[in-house]
């Protein structure tokens, strides 16, 4: 039987971004959020072929931290920020 949150390595990743804000869904949930006033930068690096990590800086100091297990869901929303910010 298989688990019902099983993660599957495609993904429908698209952007729900605004004039002011990031949005990002993944299968058409809400991934990550933020406004585009308070990104200050972010850093991306992979552990291994299945580990893949992003943070993104935003303003007072808050870190968005993302973790995902394939090239092509971390490839995709990093395109998609950079797009947009």
């Amino acid at each position: 039987m298989k688990h019902k949150l099983e993660h599957s390595l495609k993904a429908n990743v698209t952007d729900d971004s605004g004039a002011t804000e990031v949005c990002i869904l993944i299968n058409g949930i809400p991934h990550i959020k933020f406004t585009k006033e308070h990104y200050r930068g972010l850093q991306a690096w992979y552990i291994s072929k299945v580990d893949f990590k992003i943070e993104i800086y935003l303003t007072d100091g808050v870190i968005i931290k993302a973790e995902y297990n394939s090239l092509q869901k971390w490839e995709s929303v990093l395109k998609l920020i950079n797009q947009q910010v």
